[in-house]
């Protein structure tokens, strides 16, 4: 079996198993975001958490599963425009709109504690309702240009020409730039502050915090901060490296640069590697909370105690 080939194989099973474990774990770490912090829908940063599950639910649901559906049968994608239109389109909103929400997040527990009071005003409910409403309507109307300008050509659903250039460019900005910067510059600073002031942060109630003293809502703030930060983090090493390699493979197919059956197969081996992190972020926030929190892990193990009771009761 020549390399090419071996390759094309390789990236067949990493595909099928790597959509596999999104659906089934993605599926169900989202719902159990939903659960624990649906309590806690008027609390700002729980907002936004909960706001970033149901979106990252979505694009697992509907997106993940056409690309486990690819590595049995020819992916249906390639034959009908609408559905191709549909698939990069729900797949772009969806997750910018859950990785902003997470650097709302990180904006809400900066200004949290800042010692700044008019900073605060985006912790009150209605305020941080009417910005996450914003984040959704501008996301969906500012994504249109992909469900217009992608389309099929040679039974391929992708970019082409000099817009498959420009959405590279685009998708560099709005995913590898703009959120790691905005996450540093608020998550960062807003742990610092925390660790030098020694604030107090507003707590969240049952899941993430509580009423029982001022040493556990301590506790149970910063365990809230570095969900964030965690999560942050996560998503800095899986969503950096998708927009360039496709970039490239952009670039140089408008350039007409005579490529081997070999790079070929590296450079779809490699987007395919970039796309799958880029899912597996959808997928793995409720895992780095459970690393990141013992606060959220407790709550975790409450939530799965009551449900055993009522299943056996």
């Amino acid at each position: 079996m020549s390399t090419s080939a071996a390759l094309s194989v390789i990236q067949k099973e990493f595909s099928r198993y790597s959509a596999l474990l999104t659906i089934g774990g993605g599926v169900f770490g989202n719902i159990c975001i939903l659960i624990l912090f649906s309590q806690h829908w008027k609390n700002s940063c729980a907002l936004c958490l909960l706001c970033a599950a149901v979106f990252n639910a979505f694009n697992i649901i509907v997106n993940s599963w056409s690309r486990l559906y690819a590595t049995f049968s020819p992916d249906i994608t390639n034959f009908n425009v609408d559905l191709c239109r549909l698939r990069f389109y729900s797949g772009h909103v969806w997750s910018q709109v859950g990785r902003y929400m997470i650097c709302l997040a990180c904006i809400d527990r900066y200004f949290l504690i800042t010692n700044n009071i008019r900073f605060r005003i985006i912790n009150r409910p209605v305020v941080i309702r009417s910005i996450i409403g914003g984040v959704v309507v501008f996301w969906h109307v500012v994504g249109i240009h992909v469900a217009i300008l992608t389309k099929i050509e040679n039974g391929l659903c992708s970019q082409f020409g000099i817009y498959n250039i420009i959405y590279f460019i685009y998708t560099i900005i709005v995913v590898s730039f703009i959120p790691p910067l905005l996450m540093m510059i608020f998550g960062v600073r807003g742990y610092l502050s925390m660790k030098r002031l020694h604030a107090r942060v507003q707590p969240l109630g049952n899941v993430v915090a509580g009423n029982n003293g001022s040493t556990i809502a301590n506790r149970r703030d910063r365990d809230l901060l570095r969900m964030v930060l965690v999560e942050s983090a996560v998503y800095v090493a899986t969503n950096a490296f998708f927009p360039f390699i496709n970039l490239e493979i952009g670039i140089t197919n408008y350039m007409g640069l005579q490529k081997s059956p070999l790079y070929r197969q590296i450079e779809v081996f490699l987007s395919n590697l970039g796309s799958v992190l880029v899912y597996f972020n959808n997928a793995v926030p409720f895992y780095t909370y459970l690393a990141a929190s013992k606060t959220f892990r407790k709550d975790v193990k409450e939530l799965f105690t009551k449900f055993w009771r009522r299943l056996i009761g």
